[in-house]
């Protein structure tokens, strides 16, 4: 969450291998019974959570990100008339809401 809290997807070199760390955390880790939180409060944050972060998984295609050679990482698409309006109309504002919101969620969890 941290990571995802504090990276700017529309700016900053993306680890290749986020969107595969979210899609485990939420359909392998958190979705097992025995991660299901007895507090139902929690167990509905950590729903919102998951949620989120499957939202943001969306931005983490090929769609929004590439391959950057030099440094083994993901970085926006921004190489066309279309990526670049993609990039300022998508992208950005979007992963900005889903940032925000987990935010918020992180301060809720640290209630706990």
């Amino acid at each position: 969450m941290e990571y995802a809290i504090h990276t700017d997807f529309s700016a900053e070199l993306v680890e290749i291998d986020y969107n595969d760390t979210i899609y485990y955390l939420a359909k392998e880790k958190w979705s097992r019974k025995k991660y299901i939180f007895n507090d139902i409060n929690l167990e509905n944050l950590k729903v919102d959570i998951l949620e989120n972060l499957e939202r943001l998984r969306y931005y983490l295609s090929d769609t929004y990100l590439r391959y950057h050679e030099g440094s083994g990482k993901l970085i926006f698409r921004n190489q066309s008339w279309e990526e670049g309006c993609r990039l300022r109309e998508e992208l950005q504002p979007e992963t900005l809401k889903i940032r925000q919101e987990l935010y918020k969620m992180l301060q809720q969890l640290y209630m706990y």
